[in-house]
């Protein structure tokens, strides 16, 4: 499933990216990958959470997407102050192998759940629409399930949430 985000997720730049702003990935090594790749995105991405793995090929932010009373989607800016590009190496069979993932580094704070729903959340999403289908950007799973009940507040620190990209 991971190939599968990955090529999702490049597809995505390549289709969002403006001819001109494409030769900018490749630009001086003085500047900030994460300073160039965001830029291209766009403006906003809008957190959703989901009862499991969105379908993949249905590309849609409402698959799988929890229903609570209050439930709105969160405003995540697509920038340097809300997401962060991390590369980093890591050992591997043939010696080590880098990898890129983006994560928030701005809390995500969702509505307050009003009543016990027995809803377990295991994903989150990055989409463009704030309510609706709107098209899945990309998406990852949480590192622990999350049970909605009565007067919880999901809530997710800076660095919680982290999508390998490619």
């Amino acid at each position: 499933m991971l190939i599968s985000r990955r090529r999702f997720f490049s597809m995505t730049v390549a289709t969002v990216a403006v001819a001109s702003a494409a030769p900018r990935l490749l630009a001086a090594p003085e500047e900030p990958l994460s300073q160039k790749l965001l830029p291209l995105l766009g403006s906003d991405f809008w957190l959703s959470l989901h009862t499991g793995e969105p379908d993949f090929m249905r590309s849609s932010q409402s698959d799988k997407e929890v229903k609570y009373k209050g439930y709105k989607r969160v405003d995540m800016h697509r920038d340097k102050f809300t997401w962060e590009l991390v590369i980093e190496k890591e050992p591997d069979y043939l010696g080590s192998r880098t990898t890129r993932k983006i994560r928030n580094i701005k809390k995500a704070v969702f509505n307050e759940v009003k009543e016990d729903t027995g809803i377990t959340v295991t994903h989150f999403g990055l989409g463009t629409a704030q309510e609706g289908e709107g098209s899945l950007i990309m998406y990852g799973s949480l590192a622990f399930p999350l049970l909605l009940r009565k007067h919880t507040t999901p809530l997710f620190d800076d660095r919680a949430l982290t999508i390998e990209i490619w």
